[in-house]
């Protein structure tokens, strides 16, 4: 069952790249367990977060939040660093990777000079899904997503190997020290591929031919133990199944509402709704997924309607006011109103109707 909390991770800075103009290339979530061994990040996880861009843009503070940031409700700004540049977060095979923009002197200044770059750790602070597991016999959160980054921060040392990074390093054998229980959580469709294997050797193992017994009693020969073993196995190929299938189905179905979204909001700005029109017609869409052959039938009439409700609103309003786009308001003569009120109607489709007392 997963389950959702607040994570504030310190991360370990290495070496520094300078690009220039005060950006850096840094490194600030590595895949495995956290140095404190109570989190785990499987490399799926970030490379969903990189694809999702929940990481572009993010601002970057010194130090981590404070009692005073808490009951103000919001970072000083006077602690505000840099940012991560959009489109840059990438995971590189061992880690998060992003080019941070800094533009606070004093943190210059630090990021500038190799031998204190080196004692300059990463920071977190984001809002996670997880599912507790056992890993190397010790229990630790699994993190399956990470849903909202607050910031990342730079502290003096860290937690979840944040680094800012050298041009060419060499990367970590993670092989050498790969466990079954890192296994299960990063790779399942492996895990599910050498189980299937092992369970077709066993098979082959007790069915060998014996020169005494028959087709039949080759079959009945199978151990007890043997088929207890089978039965268990594929129990657990049959749960890591049906739990990636149930992650695949889930990311599938965000990325059809996203797409949904998106096409709605490109609709409502060609139609030229009013900013208030707009937000009622995504509002109507707001976790649906349409299909693409009925998309575009579907968001013209949910346009239609909005456009329709708006002319009934205007109608009823009579010469007193007239709804512009952005909500502004204008006063006019009976008949500047009615001719803005035709070409409104025009404009949007909408049949005319005059306006209350010109007609």
């Amino acid at each position: 069952m997963k389950r959702e909390k607040r994570v504030s991770e310190y991360l370990t800075a290495e070496v520094l790249e300078p690009l220039g103009d005060g950006d850096f290339r840094v490194e600030f979530l590595r895949h495995g367990m956290t140095v404190m061994r109570d989190n785990y990040y499987p490399e799926a996880t970030l490379r969903a977060a990189a694809d999702a861009g929940v990481f572009d843009g993010c601002k970057m503070y010194v130090n981590h939040a404070s009692a005073d940031d808490d009951a103000r409700g919001h970072r000083d700004l006077g602690d505000w660093a840099g940012i991560l540049k959009e489109g840059t977060v990438r995971y590189n095979g061992n880690a998060l990777e992003a080019v941070a923009h800094v533009h606070q002197p004093t943190m210059l200044t630090i990021l500038q000079d190799a031998a204190a770059a080196r004692a300059v750790g990463i920071s977190h602070d984001s809002y996670v899904r997880y599912t507790p597991k056992t890993i190397d016999g010790q229990q630790v959160d699994v993190i399956d997503e990470i849903t909202q980054c607050n910031s990342v921060d730079f502290v003096p040392e860290g937690n979840a190997w944040g680094r800012v990074l050298e041009a060419q390093r060499v990367r970590d054998d993670m092989f050498a020290t790969i466990t079954v229980e890192q296994l299960e959580a990063e790779r399942p469709d492996l895990v599910e591929a050498l189980t299937a294997r092992a369970l077709e050797a066993a098979v082959a193992a007790e069915q060998q031919p014996d020169d005494n017994t028959t087709d039949n009693e080759e079959v009945d020969a199978m151990s007890d133990d043997t088929r207890a073993q089978l039965e268990t196995m594929q129990e657990q190929v049959a749960a890591l199944t049906a739990e990636r299938d149930d992650l695949k189905d889930r990311l599938e179905r965000e990325d059809a509402e996203r797409a949904t979204l998106a096409a709605v909001q490109q609709a409502v700005t060609t139609a030229g709704l009013a900013d208030y029109e707009a937000a009622r017609v995504m509002e109507r869409f707001r976790g649906q997924i349409v299909a693409d052959a009925d998309r575009e039938h579907r968001i013209a009439e949910a346009i239609a309607a909005e456009q329709q409700h708006t002319a009934a609103v205007l109608s009823a309003a009579g010469v007193q006011t007239r709804v512009t786009e952005a909500g502004r308001s204008e006063q006019n003569t009976t008949d500047g109103y009615e001719a803005a009120h035709r070409a409104w109607c025009e404009k949007h489709g909408v049949e005319y109707r005059p306006l209350k007392g010109s007609e």
